[in-house]
Order: C-alpha cells, then structure tokens, then sequence
C-alpha cells in the first residue's frame, strides 16, 4: 500500500467511526436528552398546577362553607338535594314575582333505568333481563332456538 492510499484508508475509518459515534452514542444521547428535558417541563407545570389548586381550595373554602350555611345545609342525598334545590328555586321565583306552574326534575345522566326499590323484585323492572335472554340484548330478543317457543 502506498502512503496516499493509507491515508485514504485512515480517513475513511475517521469518518465511518465519527458517522458511527454520532449514530450510536450522541443521537441517542441528545434524544433521550430533549425527552427527559420535557418530562421535567410538565412534571413541574404539573406541579404548578396542583400548588395553584390548594391554594385555590385553602382560599376558597371559607366563601363554599358560608354558601352551605346560607342554604341552611346542602343534602348529601339525592332525592333530599332535589327537593332542596326545588324549594330554593320556588322560593326565588315567588322573591321575584314568577309563578312557576310545574316544577319537575329530569334526574341525573346516567339514571336512565329504574333502580332496584326495597320490596321490588328484580323481574319487575320493565328492562329486566329475563330467563333465555341473551345477555346485552334488548329484553325481547331470545336465542334463534326459543323463537318458535
């Protein structure tokens, strides 16, 4: 080999080793760098927020416990809450000089179906699920081999 083509080959390694280095180590190094360097940016935003939050509920507090004693006490239950909020609204209204004929709850999303009363059995709720129903079907439709029954 001549000195001109030992330099070439020296070369040539330098470069492939410096291609392999940036490949191998400092890509993968500045990569995970600007990943970890975003966690720690939301992790602090993050912690931010929940901060401003109990400062926010610390400061808020005194305004919600004089809005409950005010009401003369907000109902846990459901159907004492309603009737609460029916008197208040009555209440409100008579204040203003509005008379309100029908005053009617509409219930909570999500309580589309009749709930299981004490001293109701099961079968009696209109979307019962009954024997030979296939489950997740609508309440009249049976297996094919119960049609003909």
């Amino acid at each position: 080999m001549t000195k001109r083509e030992k330099q070439i080959g020296i070369g040539m390694l330098a470069a492939l080793a410096a291609f392999g280095l940036d490949q191998w180590v400092v890509q993968p190094y500045w990569d995970t760098h600007t990943t970890l360097v975003a966690a720690i940016s939301k992790a602090q935003s993050d912690i931010q927020d929940a901060h401003r939050l109990f400062n926010t509920e610390r400061l808020e507090q005194p305004k919600w416990k004089a809005m409950i004693e005010a009401a003369n006490g907000l109902k846990s239950e459901r159907y004492a809450a309603e009737s609460q909020a029916e008197k208040t609204v009555l209440q409100w209204a008579t204040g203003l000089g509005v008379n309100i004929n029908n005053l009617t709850t509409e219930g909570v999303p999500g309580d589309q179906f009749p709930r299981h009363r004490p001293g109701q059995h099961a079968g009696d709720l209109p979307n019962a699920q009954q024997p030979g129903d296939r489950p997740g079907a609508h309440p009249h439709q049976r297996y094919p081999d119960q049609l003909s029954a």
